[in-house]
C-alpha cells in the first residue's frame, strides 16, 4: 500500500471525519500519526507503541481515504464558492 504524508491539519480534519464514521482506538491513532504525518515507517511507528504494524494498518488506510474524500470535498467546496462570487460578481 503506497502511504502517502498529510500535514498536521489535514490529520486532524480527515480524524473528526473518522471518528463520526468509525471510531479508533487511541493507540491505533497515534500510531497511524507517526506514519502519516511524520513519516515514520509503519514498523517503526508499532515498535513506539508496543503493537504490530498489522494492528493499525486499517485505520491508515482509512485515514488516506478520508483524506482523498476530504481533498475532494474541498475542491467542489471551492468550485462551488466561486460560482457563487461569479454570479454575485455579475448582478453588479
Amino acid at each position: 500500500m503506497a502511504i502517502r504524508r498529510m500535514s498536521e491539519a489535514e490529520f486532524s480534519a480527515v480524524e473528526i471525519l473518522l471518528g463520526i464514521a468509525r471510531p479508533f482506538s487511541k493507540e491505533k491513532i497515534a500510531c497511524a500519526r507517526l506514519v502519516l504525518v511524520d513519516g515514520i515507517s509503519m514498523g517503526e511507528a508499532a515498535k513506539v507503541h508496543g503493537t504490530t504494524k498489522q494492528n493499525f494498518q486499517a485505520v491508515v488506510s482509512k485515514l488516506d481515504k478520508c483524506l482523498t474524500l476530504y481533498n475532494e470535498a474541498k475542491a467542489i467546496e471551492a468550485l462551488n464558492l466561486s460560482k457563487t462570487v461569479t454570479k454575485k460578481t455579475k448582478k453588479i
